[in-house]
């Protein structure tokens, strides 16, 4: 069996957009969330060209824990599975991480971590995130300098495979003692790294890493940076192609390129229909990606009262946010072959 990106909770995702768009064009029942991103505190010690963060967060405002808790606490009483960690900086810098991790196993959920593994110490932290859930690494060519230029960082290359390398041995160790881990590679598509993402494929596939590699977020991008860093649909398709193509023959696994699709090996997007993202100003959004706002959760005092208020199914305006933001190019049919 092939190793498929993790769908962050149950493989439900469709079938909970459909209700939830049935349920708000009726007014009746209630929405349904399969996860929630939340934005930590925006501090990284990257400064990727391109990153998506480019939504204007506020450095000096963060949420507080007793916010993140009840955000969770919403979350897991609507549905959702999984908490995902993915925006506004490097998580893990967050002061508050060990405590919100605690808070978010106390509650069995899962929790997503994208992460670029540069703070992982030893084994043992490693082995930590992969039992809390799916480990989703940065890392975006296997040319050291080039790495390092991508992300205005001198050590980054370095840092990143030293963290790696600890998630691959605390898998290892966990597969021997009948555990679940699943571990990921992130890399955009960009015009810096695009011609490098087949090498980058081959390592996944030799290290058993499953590769997740998405097109370049232009939503919100300044018109000079799309032209420095997005590629064309054209390429695009060329890219996923000729990597499907690697992974045909020199792996024999056959990986589906879904028309439509912004990511390699993964269906169309569909989680503003099913998932919610608060920012770390408190803007409730849908999409990680989106730059549309559908409330915000410091209209009151609790969080809870605030999301329970903007997702009533009564909510008629939430029908013309349940939808994609098409946040970046995706596989135009005309260019496969």
């Amino acid at each position: 069996m092939v190793d498929k990106i993790p769908r962050y909770s149950e493989d439900k995702s469709i079938t909970f957009g459909i209700q939830n768009l049935t349920a708000l064009k009726n007014g009746t029942g209630q929405i349904k969330f399969t996860g929630a991103y939340i934005n930590l505190a925006p501090v990284c010690n990257f400064n990727c060209d391109g990153c998506f963060t480019h939504t204007n967060y506020k450095k000096n405002i963060k949420l507080t824990f007793q916010q993140i808790k009840r955000i969770i606490d919403f979350a897991k009483d609507w549905g959702a599975k999984s908490i995902i960690f993915a925006g506004a900086g490097e998580p893990t810098l967050d002061p508050q991480f060990k405590e919100i991790i605690g808070y978010i196993k106390k509650q069995n959920l899962q929790l997503v971590l994208f992460t670029n593994m540069t703070t992982l110490m030893n084994k043992t932290e490693a082995k930590k995130f992969l039992l809390l859930g799916p480990v989703i690494g940065k890392l975006y060519t296997l040319n050291e300098k080039k790495y390092n230029e991508i992300t205005h960082c001198k050590t980054a290359f370095k840092d990143a495979m030293q963290g790696l390398n600890y998630l691959i041995e605390a898998r290892k160790e966990l597969k021997r003692e009948k555990q679940k881990a699943v571990l990921s590679i992130d890399s955009p598509v960009t015009k810096e790294n695009y011609k490098d993402l087949p090498d980058l494929l081959r390592f996944c596939r030799k290290k058993k890493v499953i590769p997740y590699f998405e097109g370049f977020i232009e939503l919100g991008q300044s018109k000079k940076t799309v032209e420095k860093l997005s590629v064309s649909e054209k390429k695009l398709a060329q890219l996923f192609q000729k990597l499907q193509k690697i992974d045909k023959t020199e792996f024999s696994i056959s990986t589906l390129v879904s028309l439509g699709t912004r990511n390699y090996g993964m269906a169309v997007c569909n989680k503003a229909t099913h998932m919610f993202s608060v920012r770390e100003d408190g803007s409730v959004c849908m999409c990680i990606c989106t730059l549309r706002k559908v409330g915000n959760i410091l209209d009151q005092k609790d969080p809870y009262k605030s999301l329970e208020k903007i997702f009533n199914v009564k909510n008629k305006k939430l029908l013309n946010y349940f939808v994609c933001d098409y946040c970046s190019k995706s596989i135009n049919p005309k260019y496969l072959k």
